[in-house]
């Protein structure tokens, strides 16, 4: 009889206990009401957690009522919400941001040049439309993220652009106007490495994608060219001919840009934006030679030097990066 009725308390007791435990159960969506599968959810103040199942859905067994839960999911900041029995836990305009720390770039970008163009003229040859044409590049920046939402570092990279030009010798007609000309389509290519000061901002009016604006600034080490150190190209036709060089090895670099990101966990992310490098081209001049009769019908050579100046111009350029 002693034990049945030790057996009976502990039973009573049992179902005592059971009754007394409370059910804690919600759903976790995103701002667009999609279920968020993962969500780590605790019981504030006490050390039960559990995780939402693939409908968003979760469940936890508490000995007594609670007051809040805190959701923690990756890429969001955590919350706390007041408990209320089947409630819904809309997480959207609470993005993290980028956590503190150091941080780094990988860009690859290419563009289309606009503007700047050069025309050259020495007399009856010429080179016109000179600019640059296509931009390719390959950029790493490191430095670091000051808060949720600033970063600056320091980058180098890699960039090949390629120029285009016309060459045109003109035949003077008979009326003596420049009407008459031979002309050919030329292009030639040439390296630089960008050095600079990366800065960015990124807006946190999303969740998992953000819009950002950055900027470039810097310096490029030019080089390249077609035979030389520093001479590129030259027109010619039988008589004359006009070499060109350049005498700089360098030019400003300033590229602002817009993208977006899109979170591909805590910390890494993938970027794509669009960005407007202005820079500033080689310095020109040219060596005209040319042949001038002289009083006793000898042929004389000459050599002119002409310096044609600067001109800025601008590559539109479309970005992939990737960050972590």
């Amino acid at each position: 009889m002693r034990h049945l009725f030790l057996t009976l308390c502990l039973c009573i007791l049992s179902l005592a206990d059971i009754a007394a435990q409370e059910i804690v159960s919600g759903t976790i969506v995103d701002n667009k009401n999609e279920p968020l599968p993962g969500a780590r959810i605790e019981i504030v103040g006490r050390s039960e957690t559990a995780y939402s199942d693939i409908d968003g859905t979760f469940r936890i067994e508490v000995p007594e009522k609670i007051k809040k839960i805190r959701v923690i999911y990756v890429g969001y900041k955590p919350i706390e919400r007041k408990y209320k029995p089947g409630m819904i836990v809309k997480l959207g305009n609470g993005w993290a941001g980028n956590p503190s720390g150091f941080r780094g770039f990988f860009e690859l970008n290419g563009g289309f040049g606009f503007g700047g163009n050069v025309n050259i003229h020495a007399g009856n040859m010429s080179v016109e439309d000179l600019r640059t044409f296509l931009n390719a590049g390959i950029l790493f920046s490191f430095g670091y993220q000051i808060n949720r939402n600033f970063y600056t570092g320091l980058g180098l990279g890699f960039m090949a652009q390629m120029a285009k030009y016309k060459e045109r010798v003109y035949n003077p007609s008979s009326n003596s106007n420049y009407s008459n000309y031979v002309q050919t389509y030329s292009d030639y290519l040439y390296e630089s490495l960008p050095l600079f000061l990366d800065l960015r901002y990124d807006l946190d009016i999303a969740a998992k994608t953000t819009p950002y604006i950055g900027l470039k600034i810097g310096y490029q080490f030019l080089f390249g060219g077609c035979e030389g150190e520093d001479y590129f190209m030259s027109v010619y036709d039988s008589n004359n001919e006009l070499e060109l060089y350049t005498d700089d090895v360098g030019a400003f670099l300033f590229q602002p840009s817009i993208g977006f990101r899109t979170s591909l966990g805590k910390k890494a992310g993938i970027n794509f934006g669009l960005s407007y490098n202005i820079r500033q081209p080689k310095k020109l001049y040219g060596i005209y030679h040319y042949n001038q009769l002289g009083q006793d019908g000898s042929i004389i050579n000459n050599d002119e030097r002409m310096d044609f100046g600067k001109s800025y111009s601008g590559v539109l350029m479309f970005n992939i990066s990737f960050d972590y």
